[in-house]
């Protein structure tokens, strides 16, 4: 990871409180400091989640337009984990309008506990992460979900089972695709069997990912590997890819999204087959305040591995405008 000498971080729970007659923002903070971390902790349940907590230290926050600072919780897409995110923090911006992050290995993946078969579905996958929200005492996080992870966050925010802030849906499309299905399972194949040392794992992700960014793939991938008497693999349970079989559920995730109260946000990859121009401009066309799109350049679906930086950047532009109200 970078050598930029940071402060530590501590993590700190609250809530964020507003008018309900104005639209929702999140707190506006002006801080010198950067991210640092993370630390590392379980959050005991029914399913144990791992979860990654990174948070600004350093100079105080020179504005404050509420009592209490946004968290913002960061989902993972299919057969990645909360490391997926180490990159793209790494290149956080300042000055940042949060003061926490979160990052979760999703149940069946890292370090988070393993469901039985047959229970791998979005629904259950977030009333989990609700019930670790909850233990956690955050209430109005921001939700920022990439693939599989907006799915939850979708979820989330349009079933109720917590009340963002805000939303930001990175590459994510409410329909289904057969072949970015296909697609998935035989990568999430290739990284449960694994390899014969963490280099050649690396070097099986830069291969399947061709526009990674080699420096973030290292980082992450590094940061996910396990070894193992058989070498070296991401830890992921195979039957997570009973999710993929998500045909029937377009026409529901269309309503979720018109559902969602808060500011929505949309991030797409400029190559990505999975989330089209028109289906991003249809997708903000549904959401009940105006939904920003942003494309990064020179990416494709895996964008926190792709452009981490970019992504990093276009985040907090979307932050700074849902402080404005939008």
């Amino acid at each position: 990871m970078s050598g930029r000498s940071r402060p530590v971080l501590r993590t700190r729970p609250g809530d964020i409180r507003g008018s309900e007659d104005d639209p929702p923002h999140i707190t506006k903070v002006m801080c010198e400091a950067a991210l640092i971390g993370p630390q590392e902790k379980m959050v005991c349940g029914a399913v144990p989640l791992r979860v990654l907590s990174w948070e600004l230290e350093g100079n105080a926050p020179a504005v404050a337009t509420t009592d209490v600072q946004a968290t913002l919780v960061l989902l993972h897409g299919l057969g990645d984990g909360a490391d997926i995110w180490r990159p793209v923090l790494d290149d956080w911006p300042t000055p940042n309008p949060i003061l926490r992050v979160l990052a979760l290995d999703l149940p069946g993946h890292g370090g988070s506990g393993r469901l039985t078969a047959g229970r791998y579905q979005i629904g259950t996958l977030a009333q989990i992460v609700a019930a670790a929200l909850d233990h956690l005492s955050i209430d109005r996080p921001v939700l920022i979900g990439h693939s599989l992870g907006a799915q939850v966050a979708l979820d989330l925010a349009g079933r109720e089972l917590t009340r963002p802030r805000a939303t930001v849906l990175i590459d994510y499309n409410p329909d289904a695709d057969d072949h970015v299905d296909a697609a998935v399972g035989a990568h999430i194949d290739a990284l449960t069997i694994g390899t014969t040392n963490i280099e050649s794992l690396i070097n099986l992700v830069q291969d399947r990912v061709p526009l990674a960014d080699a420096q973030a793939t290292r980082v992450a991938i590094g940061a996910m590997a396990r070894a193992t008497k058989s070498g070296w693999h991401v830890p992921l349970d195979p039957a997570v890819k009973e999710m993929l079989s998500r045909s029937d559920d377009g026409q529901a995730n269309w309503a979720l999204l018109r559902s969602i109260q808060g500011p929505v946000g949309i991030v797409r990859g400029e190559y990505s087959s999975v989330l089209l121009k028109k289906v991003a401009i249809r997708m903000a066309a549904m959401t009940r305040y105006p939904a920003p799109i942003e494309t990064i350049a020179r990416s494709g679906h895996a964008i926190p591995l792709e452009q981490p930086a970019a992504l990093a950047a276009s985040l907090q532009r979307h932050l700074k405008r849902f402080t404005q109200g939008l």
